[in-house]
């Protein structure tokens, strides 16, 4: 890349600067609104757990306008090499508008030009790169943590720079943090089963038990429990789209693929064990949201030698009672409908929601056992 002049993208460049200079993996980015009394463009706020770099509206909509009007009226986007104002440029629009294709394409193209031909300064323009991609992950801006470009990205740079750079990857904890920053993001939860069937046997286990954590501590977010469920299932569904997709993103980078990966399909927990602490987790707190329940009745579809005949006739006896005592719980459209004698009574009300979806989770379990049945 060519040098750039030193009043281009002053912006952008400072972004990228502060972004790859706090390289600490506990590092997350905040887009906040202005604050009275900080002039500057940035905050950043250390402790402990980590360090927290807050972009302030003003400084965004800054770094759009001067991304934006660089790449407007820049002559260059065709040379070879191209001005490394063109990548800079790139990096503040990817931060503004993560789902421009074009900006991201340019962004990889000139990335990939740069790997290849700058064989000194390697280790440190991919490290850079990772740092890059993982921060605009797991930013607070919706538009980044749910782009689904680069997440696309992101499995792309691991698929073909893990062998020489796995110590660069933070695979667990962007999940981790990228689910936190907005509650089901599909897009997060749906990658992290593609990096849980690509990874070695660690970052499996940290997906896993972060994904617990996250899951235990957020009952109603349906995407996290649905890669939690997928995580545990995978042993016995052995799904191989992700290896498939794994194989051709190498394949258009002419990169031989390893053949073992398809036979990967660890038993990441005891699932007996999971599924008691499950139940047990269910009965205590008496949840009503239907995320858990789903996970429990996915994992005992999938592992057919767990009977689920046990907690059926537990959940049932449970059901009898209380109906005797209050009413028939009625389910109109898969949901419990609370009667207008108990509406006004928190505690009664959230029992009744309680109930109402363990009634739905023994329908469920009932098909599935009468559905193996016919099977055999």
């Amino acid at each position: 890349m060519v040098l750039p002049d030193s009043n281009e993208l002053i912006l952008c460049k400072e972004f990228y600067e502060i972004l790859v200079a706090n390289n600490e993996k506990s590092t997350k980015l905040t887009i906040a609104p202005n604050q009275q009394g900080i002039d500057t463009n940035y905050y950043i706020a250390a402790d402990p757990t980590g360090v927290e770099i807050i972009c302030f509206k003003s400084t965004f909509f800054k770094i759009f306008k001067e991304a934006h009007h660089y790449l407007r009226d820049s002559e260059n986007w065709h040379k070879n090499p191209k001005p490394i104002g063109i990548f800079y440029a790139t990096i503040g629009l990817l931060l503004t508008t993560p789902e421009n294709k074009t900006i991201l394409n340019i962004h990889e193209e000139i990335f990939w030009d740069e790997l290849e031909n700058n064989s000194f300064q390697l280790s440190h323009i991919v490290q850079n790169e990772i740092i890059l991609i993982e921060r605009l992950l797991t930013a607070s801006n919706n538009k980044l943590n749910k782009s689904s470009s680069l997440w696309s990205y992101y499995k792309k740079l691991y698929s073909i720079l893990k062998t020489d750079n796995m110590d660069s990857f933070n695979i667990s904890q962007t999940i981790l943090y990228s689910g936190r920053r907005h509650i089901s993001n599909y897009y997060c939860w749906n990658a992290s089963r593609w990096f849980f069937d690509i990874c070695e046997k660690e970052v499996k286990s940290n997906l896993y038990l972060n994904a617990k954590e996250y899951c235990f501590a957020n009952v109603s977010d349906c995407s996290s429990w649905s890669a939690l469920s997928y995580y545990i299932c995978q042993n016995q569904l052995q799904n191989q789209t992700n290896y498939e997709e794994y194989e051709r993103i190498l394949s258009m980078h002419s990169i031989k693929p390893s053949g073992q990966l398809k036979k990967h399909f660890p038993i990441i927990c005891n699932v007996e064990t999971f599924l008691d602490e499950l139940i047990n987790f269910i009965d205590k707190v008496q949840l009503k949201d239907w995320p858990p329940f789903l996970c429990l009745i996915t994992i005992f579809e999938n592992y057919k030698y767990i009977s689920s005949l046990s907690i059926i006739t537990k959940w049932e006896k449970e059901l009898k009672e209380f109906e005797e005592k209050h009413g028939v719980i009625n389910l109109v459209r898969l949901h419990p409908i609370i009667p207008n004698a108990l509406l006004g009574d928190a505690i009664m009300d959230n029992l009744f929601l309680h109930l109402g979806s363990k009634k739905r989770a023994i329908n469920s379990l009932k098909r599935n056992i009468k559905a193996n049945n016919k099977k055999d």
